[in-house]
């Protein structure tokens, strides 16, 4: 049984454990083409094309892949910085907006945040630190009235402050050590991926994993390395009310 009254200290991943991007940006290349070619183009064929250039050159959404969907659907002279520049946009005014909170997420984090206003709460992530900028002040985000991120959180961990990612134990020490935790501290976090889970493991946490079916077709291996496996937040809120 969850007992969140035996810990000093919560952790939070962001992308996948509070919030779910995999649907918005699954459609971020059909809504580039729509908006800059004004052609409507499958998600499948776009999926397809990338897996093509993602193959060829080593890496996910490659420049050359959008100067091959400029040659397809546009005059193929776009320079690289305005590929750029559009992919921006399109990331801050069409796919970030559309990035849903999980349901409940907000209810249970405030649950334990009522009961213990005084334990240290942390927010580490592998998301850029302008990412966690937007969801905290951009109005358009669907988090900007239901939590403010900055307030809520004691320390915020993102990509842009740690040499090494998840599963690197760097993200949730880095984190610890900016709280001033005590090295006998008792740490509860929250995740959704095997690399999280490894991360915070091996900073002596104890782990509460959320099924992400996007992620994991099998979620055999988040059950077995996770101390708790929960299929949402609504089931840890069950749990947090017991």
């Amino acid at each position: 049984m969850l007992n969140i009254n035996l810990y000093d200290i919560f952790a939070f991943d962001f992308d996948g454990t509070l919030v779910d991007s995999h649907l918005a940006y699954q459609e971020k290349d059909k809504l580039y083409v729509q908006h800059f070619y004004n052609k409507n183009v499958s998600k499948d064929f776009l999926e397809h094309l990338e897996q093509h250039y993602r193959i060829l050159f080593k890496q996910p959404y490659s420049i050359e892949y959008y100067k091959h969907l400029d040659k397809l659907f546009g005059n193929s002279c776009l320079p690289v910085k305005e590929i750029k520049t559009r992919l921006l946009w399109i990331d801050e005014h069409m796919v970030k907006p559309q990035i849903k909170i999980k349901t409940g997420a907000i209810e249970a984090m405030n649950i334990i945040k009522s009961k213990y206003p005084q334990k240290k709460f942390l927010l580490v992530t592998g998301s850029k630190k302008r990412e966690i900028d937007y969801f905290s002040c951009n109005p358009l985000s669907a988090l900007y009235n239901l939590l403010n991120i900055n307030n809520f959180f004691d320390c915020i961990v993102t990509q842009d402050d740690v040499l090494e990612q998840k599963p690197s134990p760097e993200p949730y020490k880095k984190a610890l050590e900016l709280v001033g935790a005590p090295r006998n501290s008792s740490l509860l976090v929250f995740e959704d991926s095997v690399e999280g889970i490894m991360s915070a493991k091996a900073n002596n946490a104890t782990v509460v994993a959320l099924e992400n079916k996007h992620i994991y077709k099998d979620e055999e291996p988040v059950r077995k390395l996770s101390d708790y496996f929960f299929s949402d937040w609504k089931s840890i809120i069950k749990a947090l009310r017991r």
